[in-house]
Parts: C-alpha cells; structure tokens; sequence
C-alpha cells in the first residue's frame, strides 16, 4: 500500500495513461467526482511578418510569433488528465517555436518537452497538495493561447514565468476565494541550479462577472528578486470580456542598487455574433535596467503597444485569428535594416485546433 495519498497519486498519473479517455478543453483544473481520464490536445500553426525590415528571421522582443516571415508550429501538445478520487494529475508534452523560445534558458532542453507533468491529492478538505512541473501561478494571460483574449502575448505576460517547478498548495477560503502556496524552483525553471522560491495567489470572486487576482514570487534570481501581480477578468455583458493586469519587480543589483521594473495591459474582446469575435489590447511596459528584456541597442526598453485582433471560428474547434501589433517606445530598440527606430508593428495569422478523443 502507498504510504502516502502523494505517491499513490503519482503512481496513478502514469500508469493510467493507457485508460479510457473522454474530452477537456481547458487549461484549468476541472475534475469530475468520478474516477476519469480525459485526452485532449491543441495545434497553434502561425505566420507572421514584421513591418519593419529585419535582418534575420526571428523577431525582437516578443516570443510568440517567434519567426518573421515563415509558416511555424508555434504551440502543439497532447495531454492526458486524470482524476481518480482524492488523486489527480495532468501529463502534456509540446513542441513549436514558442516552446523553443520560451525554455530556452534551461540547462537540460529534454524538460522543455513537458508542458505540466504533475500530481497531486487531496490532504483534507478544500487543500489540495500538487508536485512536478506545472503552470505559472502569475498572470492574467496563459501559454495556451486559444485560452487569451489576444493572438499575442502582452510584454507582461511574455517577460513573467509562464511554468514552475516544485510544490503548490491549494486552499479554498470559501467558494469564491481561492489561495494558493508555491514553494518552486526559481524564476521559471526545471532543470537549472536555482534557490527555492516562494510564490502566492490569491483570486476573489466578487460576483459571477468579476475576478480579481494578486500574485507574489520572492526568491533569490542573482540577488533578491520581489515580483507582485495584480489582475482582473471582467464580463461586463455576455457579448464583452474586459481583462486587465499590473506588474512590478524589484531586483538587487551589484554595488546595493535596487532596479525595478513594471508594465500594465488591458485587453478587451468583444463578440460580435457566433462566429467573429473582436480583440483590442493596449499595454505599457518599462525596464530602464534591462533586469529582464536586453535591448538590442544601446537605449532601454520603455514602450507602449496596441493590438487588434479578429477572429473567426470555422467551426466549434477549429479558429483562424488574425492579429495586427503596434508599438512605439521612447527610444531607438527595434531593428529595421542596419539601424534601429522607435517603433515597431507585425501582422500575425493563426489557425488553430483543439481535439479530443474518447
């Protein structure tokens, strides 16, 4: 008999991968009461070109679209979660550019590979207790991009941890109050030497039509790092979804310096009928010190972005988005030929797929 309720847990996940499947859809945790396993997955094919005239092939700054000018696989993977009383897990696997822009700072590239491999159960009732690979606990905007309101990522979202490893405490206060614990591996990593760190979420439920979120990363990234998150997702109608979020990080520095850092989004999407829906999203973002975005030239990163995005559902599963982005910044960062220029815009398609099979 296992010892514990985690490494039954763990056992579970994967040995039940050869069971019976039914669909999921989304990245957040939903379990039946039942015993279930469910297999689902997602294709992200992009193409996207940049106004500007680069000089090589991958795009500045942002990750997703990675490659200007070629057809890419910016997100494929294929999961299976499992649910089996007190007892759940999610096993995913992946590959596409945004994957190899994304993991790029990890030490052994065979992690970038999974995209949740984690198991968990719960201790008592409404605490849950989850270890392994999962995904970030900060932010308004999520890896899978079916899920966000916008084709592309905002500034924020691409320059804050998108996975985590290590240990997560779930607790609900009451139903709508959510609060969780992480105890992870550093700022974003798997398989890097880093120093543990501590994270918080806490999500309060107002009403039906309204979320809000704080987050929190303390730990020590080449000297301390402290990093808050705020959040919002609104409906305001049934047609209308209003998202918003602010970000500020304080990182030590050499010689008893402190360089912050910080940015805001607010994106809105709109549905116009079935099939088409509207997305609009403008963001600011600022890091004087380079703490986390290296420019390409000799001035910092402070910047201002629009996004406009129109999106057609072919059918239930299938959508082709369509994205265009602007930005212009205080300063001469964005590459266009052999110089540099303040601004920057890219058009940015994308078809995209979810399945899942029983």
């Amino acid at each position: 008999m296992c010892s514990t309720k985690l490494w039954c847990a763990v056992i579970l996940l994967f040995v039940s991968l050869g069971g019976r499947a039914s669909s999921a859809r989304s990245e957040e945790r939903h379990y039946a009461d039942s015993s279930s396993i469910s297999y689902s997955g997602f294709i992200d094919s992009t193409f996207g070109h940049d106004l500007n005239d680069l000089t090589t092939h991958r795009r500045p700054y942002t990750t997703q679209p990675l490659y200007d000018d070629e057809a890419a696989l910016n997100l494929g993977y294929v999961d299976a979660v499992v649910r089996d009383g007190d007892y759940h897990g999610r096993l995913a696997v992946q590959y596409g550019s945004s994957v190899v822009a994304n993991y790029e700072a990890e030490h052994d590239r065979f992690f970038r590979y999974f995209q949740e491999a984690y198991a968990g159960a719960e201790l008592a009732n409404n605490v849950t207790l989850d270890v392994g690979i999962f995904f970030s606990h900060i932010g308004t905007e999520g890896w899978i991009s079916r899920d966000n309101v916008n084709l592309g990522r905002s500034l924020i979202a691409d320059y804050s941890p998108y996975y985590q490893s290590g240990a997560r405490l779930l607790y609900s206060l009451a139903p709508e109050i959510k609060t969780e614990l992480h105890l992870v591996r550093g700022w974003q990593n798997i398989s890097n030497h880093a120093e543990p760190a501590l994270g918080t979420r806490i999500a309060y439920s107002a009403s039906p039509a309204l979320m809000i979120q704080h987050s929190t990363f303390v730990g020590d990234v080449s000297g301390g790092r402290l990093f808050n998150h705020f959040g919002f997702v609104a409906s305001a109608s049934k047609s209308l979804t209003i998202v918003g979020a602010y970000d500020v990080g304080l990182q030590e520095r050499r010689a008893n310096t402190t360089a912050i850092w910080h940015g805001w989004a607010i994106s809105t999407k709109y549905r116009v009928n079935t099939p088409i829906a509207l997305g609009f999203r403008i963001e600011r973002y600022s890091d004087p010190s380079q703490v986390l975005v290296t420019s390409l030239s000799l001035d910092s990163v402070t910047t201002m972005g629009f996004s406009f995005n129109l999106d057609y559902s072919i059918t239930n599963d299938l959508v082709w988005r369509t994205e265009y982005r602007a930005f212009v910044g205080q300063h001469d960062i964005f590459p266009d030929g052999d110089s540099f220029r303040p601004s920057d815009s890219l058009i940015t398609t994308s078809l995209q797929y979810s399945f899942a099979w029983t």
